[in-house]
């Protein structure tokens, strides 16, 4: 009877070994010789691909702001007019976001004063003061004023103010437009060192609503004086009528 034949197991596994560890280095071999072909297109085409995404992205910053903010480029905005209302309504300081929220012609006799000009050299803000110091109306003021609508914006200024005396937040009609607007009498001869009750004024303000929860602000005032001097609110609403149409407000 014939001897029933034992494998080797062990010579069977080494040979297996030597397979795979054959396969391998024929598997790295080609991909290094593929690498070694090709290997500089392909870093050129990665890099080509990386330049044209950071071109794109420059691009697109040039002429679109992110969320539908002003474009900039280097830190300026571009495209912008200087008679556009200009602020920014970003919701972080690390990367703010300018948006126009409206349009100021300039009053007739009125300068503007660059004393008064914004900080922040991209916001846009206008102070008008009357070249006649005899003018009923003294100074014009435009301004956005961000993240609060034009009733919260007047209530907190209402609530926390500091005035003589002031009508309350109200709604009306001026000019054709609906308005929210205050009217203030201020008394800063002790902050200006002058004679208690004889810097005087009164200030009409209005706000009225645009895009992103924000609002405009247009601020008219009266020249200082004594109280007796200061004019009503409905002479001031009156006066109103000449400025409030200068200015166009960006829709909701």
């Amino acid at each position: 009877m014939a001897k029933k034949k034992h494998r080797n197991y062990r010579a069977e596994q080494a040979r297996r070994k030597n397979e795979e560890d054959r396969a391998y280095r024929e598997k790295v071999q080609k991909r290094k010789d593929y690498w070694d072909k090709n290997g500089k297109t392909i870093s050129i085409a990665v890099v080509a691909v990386i330049v044209a995404l950071v071109l794109i992205r420059l691009v697109y910053s040039f002429f679109f702001g992110p969320g539908g903010s002003l474009p900039s480029w280097g830190g300026k905005l571009r495209g912008v007019k200087e008679n556009w209302v200009i602020t920014d309504l970003s919701e972080t300081s690390s990367k703010k976001m300018y948006f126009k929220l409206g349009e100021m012609e300039a009053p007739e006799g009125y300068s503007l004063d660059p004393e008064m000009a914004s900080s922040d050299e991209n916001a846009q803000t206008f102070y008008y003061v009357a070249d006649d110091e005899n003018a009923p109306v003294a100074k014009v003021y435009v301004s956005g004023v961000k993240n609060y609508t034009a009733e919260d914006q007047l209530a907190r200024l209402v609530d926390y103010g500091y005035y003589v005396e002031t009508s309350g937040a109200k709604k009306a009609t001026v000019a054709g437009r609906e308005v929210d607007y205050a009217y203030f009498v201020f008394d800063p001869s002790v902050e200006l060192d002058a004679e208690e009750g004889t810097m005087m004024y009164g200030s009409l303000c209005f706000y009225i609503d645009t895009i992103k929860d924000s609002c405009v602000l247009m601020m008219i005032d009266s020249p200082k004086g004594l109280a007796e001097n200061v004019p009503s609110e409905e002479t001031m609403l009156a006066l109103a009528e000449d400025f409030l149409p200068l200015l166009t407000v960006v829709e909701k």
